[in-house]
């Protein structure tokens, strides 16, 4: 049913009609039409040139649903709309979001801007696999209610959009991994066209150099002529080899000579930022008082620092019980869906049933884990593996993975994701004790810090 059919049953029918599929939201609530109701909460959908806006009451039905042109006009409108106790969210799509933020938050609206990620996830959770511009709306306005979700500031998300703004460390460290990964591709692709280049000038080189191709005593031997790498390979590794095999070459050794040169200074220069980005990194860590992952087996600069970003602050992932207390099974579940663990049910009315994992969660994360997984399981000392104690130490995992796969009706996929699990669930009580450490210490730090005096 669109918007316009669900008017007209409104005008048709009077107030209180049902006018969409019942919600998610709630266990047996409804999207009702309610004029007299009071508009507590407003998702904001953000687009180029109009944008979709989904006005909420305290009870999660919807009272207005209604499109803004991306002009003051349009502002001015959805300000008329809007209360000053309403809470408002949207999603971080750069400088759209930043721009109609910027002219609420002036306006002294409570504005709120989420990750692209965790608002996709919560409104696959929400609504299953419906996807339009109204749903996205819709699933805003709940974002911060429903789900407890985080969202970042107008002030510290415009922060982000300066360079001389003094922000949290964790978004630089966040900044430099992600450019740290990227040149990580970059680097493969100009490894890619090397070989091809090497495969070439000199094709029997796979005969002499199994594994690396492009190694240094390669880059090295093809900066020279034929004539002169005949001549000098006595001072190279394998020059024998590498003498007899040249000597027998079928490969053009004249073509390509500029380029190859050329994506080895390139190459060089590629390599060298990394070895100043990865320290970096690890002394971001360190400073943010991450440092004690990199003490861990598996667990290097690039993706404990992939794990600090990526989770954000680990108390966000909370569930409290009505007592108060911390809800450490749904806590822990919570966690384990937005690291890519869920598992869903996959089936038909004729055959049966299968789980897999879902597609919904942070894709990066769950390949960190995967990496980490394999990385603990195949440890080449097996004996002293087992022997080791403590968090994330590979014993008990292989000693995990071994359980299942003893058992045949059990694949070996689904016994290195129940390793997977175990290892976020350990990272997690690791991940909140350094969180409330670097916590205390800012709280700390800004109690000891001088206050401006007053006038």
């Amino acid at each position: 049913m669109n918007y316009e059919r669900q008017q007209e049953g409104v005008s048709a029918l009077g107030q209180n009609v049902v006018v969409g599929q019942p919600s998610r939201l709630g266990q047996t609530a409804r999207f009702v039409q309610r004029r007299n109701s009071f508009p507590a909460f407003c998702g904001i959908d953000v687009a180029l040139k109009k944008h979709n806006v989904a006005i909420l009451d305290e009870q999660h039905r919807v009272v207005k649903k209604f499109l803004i042109l991306n002009d003051k006009n349009g502002v001015d409108r959805l300000c008329t709309e809007l209360t000053p106790r309403m809470l408002i969210t949207m999603e971080n799509t750069g400088p759209y979001t930043l721009a109609l933020a910027l002219a609420l938050h002036t306006r002294g609206f409570d504005v709120g801007i989420c990750d692209g990620r965790d608002a996709k996830s919560h409104r696959e959770i929400e609504f299953k696999d419906k996807k339009n511009d109204w749903i996205d709306a819709i699933a805003l306005a709940t974002f911060r209610v429903v789900r407890r979700h985080k969202v970042t500031s107008v002030p510290e998300y415009v922060a982000r959009f300066r360079s001389d703004s003094p922000i949290d460390g964790l978004y630089h460290l966040r900044k430099l991994v992600r450019e740290y990964r990227a040149s990580s591709a970059y680097l493969g692709r100009l490894k890619n066209r090397l070989t091809m280049i090497v495969d070439v000038r000199f094709p029997e080189a796979v005969k002499v150099f199994r594994r690396r191709r492009t190694g240094m005593t390669v880059r090295a031997a093809l900066q020279m002529t034929r004539d002169q790498l005949l001549s000098t390979t006595a001072h190279l590794k394998k020059g024998d080899e590498l003498h007899r095999e040249l000597s027998n070459s079928i490969g053009s050794y004249d073509l390509f000579q500029k380029e190859f040169r050329e994506l080895l200074a390139e190459i060089e220069r590629i390599e060298a930022e990394r070895k100043t980005m990865l320290s970096s990194i690890e002394e971001s860590l360190r400073t943010e008082g991450f440092g004690q992952l990199l003490e861990y087996n598996g667990i290097n600069a690039v993706n404990g620092a992939v794990f600090v970003t990526e989770l954000g602050d680990i108390r966000r992932f909370y569930k409290h019980a009505p007592d108060g207390k911390l809800a450490l099974k749904r806590t822990l579940k919570t966690f384990q869906e937005y690291c890519g663990l869920r598992v869903k049910m996959k089936q038909t009315g004729q055959n049966e049933g299968v789980h897999k994992l879902s597609s919904t969660g942070n894709m990066e994360i769950r390949s960190m884990l995967y990496l980490l997984a394999m990385c603990l399981i195949s440890q080449k000392n097996y004996e002293a593996a087992r022997a080791q104690t403590g968090p994330l130490c590979p014993g008990k995992y292989i000693a995990l993975y071994e359980r299942y796969t003893a058992n045949p009706k059990v694949p070996k996929k689904v016994a290195l994701i129940k390793v997977m699990s175990k290892i976020a669930t350990d990272l997690f009580f690791v991940l909140k004790e350094l969180h409330e450490q670097r916590a205390q210490r800012l709280a700390q730090s800004a109690a000891s810090s001088p206050t401006p005096a007053t006038a």
